[in-house]
C-alpha cells in the first residue's frame, strides 16, 4: 500500500500492516488500540559493509519479533539506501508478560538470488526498554550493526528506524515533518547517539584542534575593525577559543578538545571563524569542514 503524506504530519512510503484478526481495519492501527500493538519503521541505512566482490551489497532489511517475521524490499549495489516502510502487526490476544517479555531483532543481509543471503549486521532490543519509554517509542533512531556470525569484527553500517510498543488504551504521538530529528541542516548535528549491540565496544577519545593564528580577517564592525574567535563543532559539540579584540591578524594558541564516543555516526568536523558583538548576535564569516573518518585515518 503506498500513501501520501496528508497535511505536515509524517506518513511513511510504504506501510504494511500483519494483523491477527483478517478483517482488521488499517484505519483503527492509527489510534488507540485495544490489545497489543508493534510498530516497526524501517527508514534507512548507511555504510553498510559490502558482502560483494565489488564492495557493494544488495541490502535487505528482516525484522522479527514475538513469532512474526517480515522484510523490505531488496535495493541493488549499494552501501546506503532508504526503505521507509512502516510494518504494523496487531496482538489483539496477547497477555501482557508475553508483550513486555518479548524482542525485536532487525537484520540486515546481502540479498542473493542463487545462494543464501549473507548476514551483514543486526541489532536487538527488547520490547519492555521501548514499552517504558516517554511514548513508548524510540523514534528516528540510529542502531550500530553487528555480525551476529562473529564472521566480521566491529560496526557493519548504521540503521535508522523508529519503533512504537503500545499496550491496551495506548495513542502513539504523531510526529510531522517539521519536528526535525537532529538532522537539521548542519553536518555536525547528525544523530550522534548511536544505540549499541554488547558486542560492540564503546572507545573514548579526544578530537584535538589546535589553533595557532589568523591573517587578513575581513573588517567587520562599524567602529573598529573585527573581534574573531574560532569555534570547532563536531556530534552536537561545539568549543570555542577566547575572542581577540579588535585585529585582522589574531593570535589564538590555544587547543580545543572535543570528547568523542566511537564508534559514532557523524562524519562531518565544523571549523569556523566569528565575529563577537557585544550587542546582536555574533557574525561568522568563515567556515570548513573535515571528514572525522580522514582525521582518524591520518
Amino acid at each position: 500500500m503506498t500513501t501520501k503524506g496528508k497535511g505536515k504530519e509524517r506518513v511513511p512510503l510504504l506501510i504494511e500492516q500483519i494483523d491477527d484478526t483478517a478483517n482488521a481495519a488499517l484505519d483503527n492501527a492509527f489510534n488507540a488500540f485495544t490489545g497489543y500493538q508493534l510498530r516497526i519503521h524501517v527508514i534507512e541505512a548507511r555504510d553498510l559493509k559490502g558482502r560483494d566482490s565489488s564492495g557493494q551489497s544488495d541490502p535487505v532489511c528482516v525484522i522479527k519479533a514475538l513469532g512474526k517475521k517480515a522484510e523490505t524490499e531488496v535495493h541493488k549495489k549499494t552501501t546506503s539506501c532508504v526503505w521507509d516502510h512502516l510494518f504494523i502487526w496487531e496482538f489483539p490476544k496477547m497477555k501482557k508478560e508475553e508483550f513486555i517479555n518479548g524482542r525485536l531483532t532487525v537484520q540486515v543481509f546481502d540479498a542473493n538470488t542463487i545462494f543464501r543471503n549473507e548476514m551483514i549486521g543486526s541489532f536487538e532490543i527488547d520490547l519492555k526498554q521501548i514499552n517504558e519509554r516517554p511514548e513508548h517509542e524510540i523514534h528516528n533512531q540510529w542502531v550500530a550493526l553487528a555480525d551476529e556470525t562473529d564472521k566480521f569484527e566491529g560496526v557493519q553500517g548504521y540503521l535508522k528506524l523508529s519503533v512504537v510498543a503500545l499496550g491496551p488504551g495506548d495513542i502513539p504521538k504523531a510526529h510531522t515533518e517539521d519536528e526535525g530529528d537532529g538532522e537539521d541542516g548542519d553536518p555536525t548535528s547528525l544523530q550522534t547517539m548511536v544505540l549499541l549491540p554488547p558486542s560492540i565496544k564503546v572507545e573514548e577519545k579526544l578530537l584535538n584542534v589546535r589553533v595557532y593564528r589568523g591573517e587578513d580577517f575581513p573588517k567587520l564592525d562599524t567602529f573598529g575593525t573585527c573581534d574573531p574567535f574560532f569555534q570547532a563543532s563536531f556530534a552536537g559539540l561545539k568549543e570555542k577559543t577566547e575572542k581577540q579584540m579588535n585585529t585582522q591578524s589574531p593570535t589564538f594558541n590555544e587547543m580545543l578538545q572535543l570528547p568523542v564516543s566511537l564508534p559514532i555516526l557523524a562524519d562531518q568536523i565544523a571549523l569556523s571563524l566569528w565575529d563577537w558583538d557585544n550587542v546582536g548576535k555574533n557574525e561568522i564569516f568563515g567556515t570548513v569542514f573535515v571528514k572525522f573518518t580522514e582525521v582518524m585515518e591520518g
